[in-house]
């Protein structure tokens, strides 16, 4: 019990980026992750709460995520948040998972092809958010290089069973936005 004690108080800063997803949703009803990246204010003022690992403990987090970052002097073109695509989780297979209050929720995944030697064909991967997949194809989704592509998800959480986001393939993914549609 001890280990498990000192392990969730090691992450303080974990606790309160959860809260403050938690809390966003109650007074906003919309909450954003930027990927592998810290916390951010996009040019309309919204927050981008920084990602974390996976602690456990009912805590939102990354697993298997590599970083990458990007040069902002190429940002990307048709967002209102381009400050997001400056870091990428990129790998394999990545998975998210995201405690969330019950009610239904829109589960926006953001992504764009950011990595020059993927400029002529972009990248394709799958997207499974509890149990249902898409398919990022990121040419097909936004038309090209240093755009953005978005796939939406409207899934139902019920008590104690967090969402859950699996990424397989030539993952790249930026932001993770939640958007609160109803109560349960």
């Amino acid at each position: 019990i001890a280990f498990f004690a000192q392990a969730f108080f090691r992450n303080k800063k974990a606790v309160e980026n959860q809260y403050r997803l938690e809390k966003m949703l109650v007074e906003k009803g919309v909450a954003r992750i930027n990927c592998v990246g810290g916390e951010i204010v996009d040019r309309k003022g919204n927050c981008w709460l920084a990602d974390q690992p996976n602690f456990g403990f009912g805590l939102y987090g990354n697993e298997f995520a590599n970083q990458a970052h990007r040069d902002p002097a190429n940002p990307v073109q048709n967002t209102d948040h381009p400050e997001i695509f400056f870091t990428e989780a990129y790998g394999s297979c990545v998975f998210y998972t995201i405690p969330l209050p019950e009610g239904i929720y829109n589960i926006e995944l953001l992504a764009a092809e950011t990595y020059v030697p993927n400029k002529l064909r972009g990248r394709i991967f799958n997207a499974t958010v509890n149990g249902e997949t898409k398919t990022f194809d990121l040419y097909k989704l936004c038309s090209g290089f240093l755009t953005e592509a978005k796939q939406v998800w409207r899934i139902s959480v019920s008590k104690d069973k967090p969402v859950f986001i699996q990424l397989k393939g030539e993952v790249g993914l930026n932001g993770i936005v939640i958007r609160k549609i109803c109560e349960r």
